[in-house]
């Protein structure tokens, strides 16, 4: 074969590997976008909120040396607070107050009552999703009267725990067991009483 022919025909074959080839210092393919899924809400207890309750009362008295049972009786209240959540773990501060009906002692024969409570107390919870479990602490007081010759203050500690589901998120809706052991005195005597209140609540969280 001619030189020249030798020569145009390895030239040929060279043009055409690089075409195969490509450029030899080409950039990779860029990685793939990585969509990453928002973190689920860790807050669904935080902020302000009221609620409004609905339950029943019960307890005993004791003017030393005698105890006596309260006739039960049913409680309207209303409740607010506002909560810190750190994971889920729920802190917070609430005050509540609670009027009474047909909460009389002696029981069948009342001659006095708590008409009333107030309580402020401290709260620490569990929460899972849209659904917390608390326990409180706190001070309370009520009123006994009439308790002649003057009605009598009490006051003393408080204790409860309590569960709490958010239907939405703003509604939620709630159960409160409280222990109060209250104590106080007059003119003429001195009284122990134990209250204990069960009630179901609704509110809204702001």
């Amino acid at each position: 074969m001619p030189r020249s022919s030798i020569i145009a025909t390895v030239a040929l074959l060279c043009a055409a590997g690089s075409a195969v080839a490509g450029p030899l210092d080409a950039p990779p393919a860029p990685p793939a976008a990585v969509v990453q899924s928002p973190a689920p809400s860790s807050d669904a207890f935080s902020g302000f909120y009221g609620a409004l309750e609905f339950g029943t009362i019960d307890g005993s008295i004791t003017n030393a040396p005698l105890t006596s049972a309260f006739d039960a009786g049913t409680t309207l209240g209303l409740s607010g607070g506002y909560n810190w959540q750190a994971g889920s773990l729920v802190f917070g501060g609430e005050v509540r107050f609670l009027r009474s009906n047909d909460f009389a002692w002696p029981a069948g024969g009342g001659i006095a009552a708590y008409e009333s409570l107030f309580d402020v107390r401290g709260r620490a919870g569990y929460a899972v999703g849209g659904f917390m479990v608390y326990g409180a602490l706190g001070y309370s007081w009520g009123t006994v009267a009439p308790t002649a010759p003057n009605p009598v203050d009490t006051d003393g500690m408080n204790f409860g725990i309590g569960v709490e589901y958010n239907v939405t998120e703003r509604i939620f809706l709630g159960a409160d067991y409280t222990r109060r052991d209250l104590g106080g005195s007059n003119a003429l005597s001195t009284f122990e009483t134990e209250i204990d209140t069960l009630s179901l609540r609704g509110g809204l969280r702001f």
